[in-house]
């Protein structure tokens, strides 16, 4: 469906090259949801604009349903830009228009007949659940409200492909689910494919099936959502990963600390597991096993994610060293990945 090819993208500023992609690869499979993500300046932005060919990559190819879009003229670029829908952080909508009419703007510009428009766009409304604001001015909404006139305007073309440009990140984090939901929903129902762009591994560890994550304008890790939220192999992925933590990793780090002053003999290791892993009484089995081993609990989460759920628990072992060893073994076999995090 979307296939970059050895991607890299260079820009002039104060006669100095800047490189902002650097030999990306990637395939983006047709009816999927998939997320890219990394922090500021990682190359998200001049990524997703080469998607849509707002820009030409400086090297390699840039595909669409098997198409290079590489040296393609405006007017050949037109029947292809239709067939891929946008939405933006900042919803890009006409003050001035009412919610019907920034959604039929695209089919007004594209010349279809008013009544023709007014039927598509009010099945849009009914699909967004916006059918009673209908007559009303941007102003007059929430941002999410704001966000469901974007995502019907940009459906209105009938795209097969929707790029979202950091989507959810100026809304609250309710909004931000509902809004997530509703990308779900059109994906399962519509069949569209969806590239979610953004710096927040929550959102796409909601509805993504697979991710890439990208640093200074590389693409530095990429696979499904349990893979990377599983074994993270890079140092910017584990810590996306830890910042999606229900507990943070600040709070973590000071429990640890707090604990090892009252119990300094301890090691503390972390735990990660799915969702039939967590039903298992591992640790009190393990307690059981080894009645001189103590083991205390200091903080963990269990996360959604389209795939199932994914836990971590970070826990404190004091044993000696042979039975540290053997409690060790055992966890590895029970749960997805051992790590001791610190030693006291």
């Amino acid at each position: 469906m979307l296939t970059l090819k050895q991607v890299g993208k260079t820009f002039e500023r104060e006669q100095k090259t800047f490189a902002a992609l650097t030999d990306v690869s990637l395939n983006i499979e047709a009816g999927e949801i998939y997320g890219i993500i990394g922090y500021s300046g990682a190359g998200k932005s001049t990524l997703i604009r080469l998607l849509n060919g707002l820009e030409k990559p400086t090297t390699g190819d840039v595909l669409v349903e098997g198409q290079s879009i590489v040296g393609l003229s405006e007017q050949a670029m037109r029947p292809i830009r239709q067939k891929i829908g946008m939405i933006f952080q900042h919803f890009n909508l006409l003050w001035s228009k009412t919610v019907l009419e920034n959604i039929m703007l695209p089919l007004k510009l594209a010349g279809v007949p008013k009544a023709e428009r007014q039927i598509k766009a009010r099945a849009l409304l009914k699909i967004v659940e916006l059918t009673h604001l209908e007559a009303v001015y941007p102003s007059e909404l929430s941002g999410g409200q704001k966000q469901r006139v974007a995502i019907a305007r940009a459906l209105i073309s009938d795209p097969k492909i929707l790029l979202c440009d950091e989507a959810t990140s100026a809304l609250d984090p309710k909004t931000t689910n509902s809004i997530l939901t509703l990308l779900a929903k059109i994906n399962r129902e519509m069949g569209i494919t969806i590239v979610l762009v953004t710096h927040e591994m929550d959102a796409v560890r909601r509805i993504c099936q697979r991710i890439a994550v990208m640093e200074n304008g590389r693409l530095i890790e990429e696979g499904t959502v349990h893979e990377i939220f599983e074994k993270p192999q890079m140092a910017a992925t584990k810590a996306f990963v830890a910042e999606s933590l229900v507990v943070s990793p600040s709070e973590t780090a000071a429990s640890i600390d707090q604990l090892l002053e009252r119990v300094p003999n301890g090691t503390i290791v972390q735990l990660r597991f799915n969702e039939e892993q967590s039903s298992q009484p591992v640790i009190g089995r393990l307690m059981r096993q080894y009645p001189a081993v103590e083991i205390s609990v200091i903080s963990g989460s269990l996360q959604q994610t389209i795939n199932g759920a994914l836990g971590y628990l970070y826990i404190q072992i004091q044993a000696n060293p042979s039975d540290l060893k053997a409690v060790l073994a055992e966890l590895a076999q029970q749960t997805i990945e051992v790590e001791v995090v610190r030693h006291g």
